[in-house]
């Protein structure tokens, strides 16, 4: 009788043992879930970024493609009206 009762209160500790162990376990889950929620916030915002800094660099590029092209056709009309009043004709 006794060694039952001796089996019992060890069983009764190894329970109390592994619902400490469950706790932990659950706890630590939560703490995943919000670490992962961060990160997902995180890598949402990230990507936020980057497409801004790609849109703002296309437009840069299209920018400086702009001016380049406006300056040609400035250049071009100034020397074929050069041309022009020089009496040489037009630029081809």
């Amino acid at each position: 009788m006794q060694r039952l009762r001796h089996e019992v209160v060890l069983l009764h500790a190894k329970l109390e043992s592994r619902e400490a162990e469950i706790e932990t376990l659950k706890q630590q889950l939560e703490e995943a879930k919000r670490e992962k929620s961060v990160v997902e916030l995180e890598f949402s915002n990230y990507r936020k970024h980057t497409q801004k800094l790609l849109c703002e660099a296309a437009v840069d590029k299209t920018e400086q493609w702009l001016d380049h092209y406006h300056y040609h056709n400035v250049l071009y009309l100034v020397l074929s009206m050069l041309a022009s009043s020089l009496g040489n004709g037009s630029l081809p």
